[in-house]
C-alpha cells in the first residue's frame, strides 16, 4: 500500500496504467479458502500468515496462494511514522482485492519495514490458468512469456501501478 524504503540497486519502474497490464488468473475450478486473513506483527517476535486454494476437483490437496513472514525485527515504523520499540505490535490485515486478477491488499497503508531485515511475501501461482497468453492452448508459447511476469504494486485503487527493477 505505501511506498516501501528504496534500497541501494532497487527503483521502481515507470507509472503504467492497469489497461495495460495483463493480470494472471486463477485456473479453471481454482478458489481461496479465504478472501483475507488478519494477524498481529510484534517488533521482537516472528510472525507468518498465509492463505491457500482450496482443493482442485478430484485433489486432497491442498496448495498455499499467499505467505507473509514478519521477522522479529522487520517491523520499522507504523504509518504515522513513529518507530516501533520490541514488543509493540500492529494488526495487519491481508484482503483478496480481485481473485480474478490474483490482486491483493495490505493494510495498515503506510506501514514501513526494515531494509535489513525486510517482512517477505511469497506468492504461489501453481493454480493459476497455465494458458498465459489466453490463446486458447497450453503450450510452449506460455511457457515463453514466464520470464516476462513481475509482481506490480499500486499504491491505493486507480492510482498507476509499478514495478521493482533491480540493477
Amino acid at each position: 500500500d505505501a511506498p516501501a524504503p528504496t534500497s541501494p540497486g532497487v527503483a521502481d519502474s515507470t507509472p503504467v496504467t492497469e489497461a495495460s497490464l495483463r493480470f494472471l488468473k486463477p485456473a479453471p475450478g481454482a478458489a481461496l479458502s479465504t478472501d483475507s486473513v488478519s494477524f498481529w506483527a510484534r517488533r521482537g517476535q516472528n510472525r507468518e500468515v498465509a492463505i491457500y486454494y482450496r482443493p482442485l476437483p478430484g485433489s486432497s490437496d491442498t496448495v498455499r496462494f499467499l505467505r507473509f513472514k514478519v521477522p522479529n525485527d522487520a517491523l520499522l515504523k507504523r504509518p504515522d511514522g513513529t518507530s516501533f520499540a520490541n514488543g509493540d505490535s500492529i494488526r495487519i490485515t491481508i484482503r483478496i482485492l480481485d481473485f480474478s486478477k490474483m490482486t491483493t491488499q495490505f493494510l495498515p497503508s503506510g506501514l514501513q519495514f526494515s531494509s535489513s531485515k525486510p517482512a517477505e511475501l511469497r506468492l504461489d501461482f501453481r493454480n493459476a490458468d497455465q494458458d498465459y497468453n489466453r490463446d486458447g492452448a497450453v503450450n510452449q508459447n506460455d511457457a515463453n512469456l514466464i520470464p516476462t511476469f513481475a509482481i506490480w504494486k499500486q499504491e491505493a485503487v486507480g492510482q498507476p501501478w509499478f514495478t521493482k527493477r533491480f540493477a
